[in-house]
């Protein structure tokens, strides 16, 4: 059996009493108990992880550290924790910046969402070093924790392009092909990039671009001699790439221009802006006719809306969503067309 014997060691935490096995069989064990005694944290806290805040944008950590030993029930020294934040140390070492004050709840563990300097990417490492003071109405009793370093990461890639139209620039065969289509909004966008092949449904990822240009118009003077299909994705800062397979456009560069955008596929691509407030756009591609529902749901899976429930025709779509009336937290909405069910998380943050 078991049972609670109090706080025999005073260390705030209950302590256990556990009877032996058998004790009541007649034999050495008889009447016999243990006592377990629990174990408070160490008066330091630790930092036990900084992580990459996942499915954004990038610029943002999680820091979890286990509270004080002095942060517990009948103990009332801790009142709070600072956060502090720091580039690698150069020569003098660390030079500490306060990013938070933290009050103490007695909780066993804390989490706090830091902001860094820059993202990790290929010409910069992005690291960036954390540290935790556990503070006391005295100004000169403070317990400090390890340090710790980590990086934020940019994991969401731009939308894929709008609008993605090819035009003969004069009337005669083999004239220049311009490509001309609509401009993303994400913050971070840092070019597009175009390819071109004389093949349908091609693998832009074993493609050698075409162009990499920062405008959304583009003059093809040498195009290819029959078909052409021309396919652009829009790349970030950190190299990110969006999707090209809903972007995909044949051209016949004679007299007559034939313009095809038809997706190959059914996708349903991460909502934009994410995290948001109020607004947002949830976009998805159908490769055919199809019922299209999509539904909203909250973080315990009870359905919160529709958004949609109509037939579409094959192509690419934009869902606005306002989500004026509804409290923060963690969302997910489900796309069902035809055979094709996806479900993707959104943040609303207010």
């Amino acid at each position: 059996s078991v049972s609670t014997a109090g706080d025999v060691n005073g260390d705030g935490y209950s302590d256990v009493i556990v009877g032996a096995p058998f004790n009541d069989a007649g034999g050495s064990a008889a009447g016999r108990a243990y006592l377990y005694l629990s174990s408070s944290p160490p008066i330091k806290p630790r930092i036990m992880s900084v992580k990459d805040v996942p499915f954004d944008q990038g610029g943002y950590v999680h820091i979890k550290w286990v509270r004080s030993g002095y942060d517990v029930n009948g103990i009332e020294r801790v009142t709070g924790y600072v956060v502090e934040r720091s580039l690698p140390p150069a020569e003098l070492g660390f030079a500490w910046e306060e990013v938070a004050i933290i009050t103490s709840r007695k909780n066993p563990f804390y989490l706090y969402t830091a902001s860094t300097w820059s993202d990790s990417s290929t010409n910069n490492s992005g690291t960036i070093y954390f540290r935790v003071t556990a503070i006391t109405s005295d100004p000169s009793e403070y317990w400090r924790s390890n340090i710790m370093s980590g990086h934020s990461v940019d994991n969401l890639a731009p939308l894929p392009v709008t609008n993605f139209m090819s035009t003969l620039a004069g009337t005669n065969p083999g004239a220049n092909v311009n490509l001309s289509w609509s401009p993303n909004t994400e913050a971070d966008l840092k070019n597009y990039v175009l390819y071109r092949t004389d093949y349908p449904n091609a693998d832009p990822d074993t493609l050698t671009p075409l162009a990499i240009v920062t405008d959304t118009t583009y003059l093809d003077t040498s195009p290819l001699s029959d078909t052409s299909f021309y396919y652009i994705s829009a790349q970030d800062i950190h190299n990110n790439l969006s999707n090209p397979v809903s972007d995909q456009v044949g051209v016949v560069v004679s007299a007559d221009i034939e313009v095809e955008i038809i997706p190959t596929e059914f996708a349903l691509y991460q909502n934009y802006p994410n995290p948001f407030n109020p607004s947002t756009k949830i976009r998805y591609q159908l490769p055919q006719k199809s019922k299209v529902i999509i539904k909203l749901y909250d973080f315990l899976g009870s359905e919160v809306i529709t958004l949609l429930n109509e037939k579409k025709e094959p192509g690419v779509y934009e869902v606005d969503f306002n989500a004026q009336l509804l409290p923060s937290g963690i969302y997910f909405y489900r796309i069902i067309a035809e055979s094709y069910i996806e479900t993707k998380k959104m943040i609303l943050l207010k």
